[in-house]
């Protein structure tokens, strides 16, 4: 819940300081670059989640442990990533 919240401070503060700059294009800049930049870092964390660690040697529940939070950080930041992604999308629908 904490990263659903802290995306949507994030596009409130990206369409603040667009309002207050009279300029709307900011917020779609804004809330679209931070919601690609979560993109892109949870697609990372999914390609070397898939790979595996370096250290082959840990035991199994040991994997599953890293396993679980990695998919739990993942989830995370693509829950970041929605409402900036969302807010960026509806003001390039109605601004542009």
């Amino acid at each position: 819940m904490k990263y659903f919240l802290t995306g949507i401070g994030v596009a409130i503060l990206s369409a603040v300081i667009a309002y207050l700059a009279d300029n709307w294009s900011l917020m779609i800049l804004i809330a679209g670059a931070f919601g690609l930049i979560c993109l892109i870092y949870a697609a990372i964390l999914s390609i070397t989640s898939a790979k595996g660690g370096k250290d082959k040697r840990n035991f199994a529940s040991e994997r599953r442990r890293e396993q679980r939070e990695r998919s739990a950080r993942i989830g995370g930041v693509l829950l970041m990533a929605a409402p900036n992604l969302l807010l960026a999308v509806i003001g390039f629908v109605y601004l542009g």
